[in-house]
């Protein structure tokens, strides 16, 4: 959905507020709303949008406070690297799940499926567990910057050089 100007200037101006929280400090969406003019009511997503623009210019991350009160707290860079990277996974996970249950129920009820089909359901199934962990190392694989500039292990003391190889 596109955001008229005035919208966008909400965003801007709710981000900007979210800037000045302090780290630790505790900001309820409802507050962020209040202070640019909006109802919170009738457009929840500014804070939503703020909180990742924030992010994505600055680096800043609010989590929610783990109060039933609605607020989040501003993490420190440390814990906010922790916390991105815990819920990305945690999702990865959280969604891999939910398609095996899926796989899986499909499967109890479908009497018309080919035995290749079954197999091939089967193989989903379990892939999904090596595809959480694919996910969660690709940033290793993909970084080589260990390497020289040859792409040889040039360098590198001997005994890691024969781990490697």
């Amino acid at each position: 959905m596109e955001r008229d100007a005035g919208e966008r200037t909400a965003v801007l101006r709710a981000a900007e507020y979210l800037r000045l929280v302090s780290i630790d400090g505790l900001i309820h969406p409802r507050e962020v709303c209040a202070a640019v003019g909006e109802d919170y009511e009738n457009k929840p997503w500014i804070f939503m949008n703020a909180r990742e623009l924030v992010n994505e210019l600055d680096g800043i991350t609010f989590a929610p406070s783990g109060e039933r009160d609605g607020r989040y707290r501003r993490l420190a860079s440390s814990a906010g690297v922790s916390y991105a990277g815990k819920t990305a996974l945690k999702r990865t996970r959280n969604a891999a799940n939910r398609g095996r249950k899926r796989i899986q129920n499909a499967l109890r009820v479908a009497n018309d499926i080919s035995d290749d089909e079954r197999r091939r359901a089967g193989q989903q199934i379990t892939a999904r567990p090596t595809a959480n962990l694919h996910a969660a190392n690709v940033h290793r694989i993909q970084d080589r910057s260990w390497m020289g500039r040859e792409g040889n292990l040039a360098g590198v003391d001997p005994p890691l050089e024969r781990v490697l190889i």
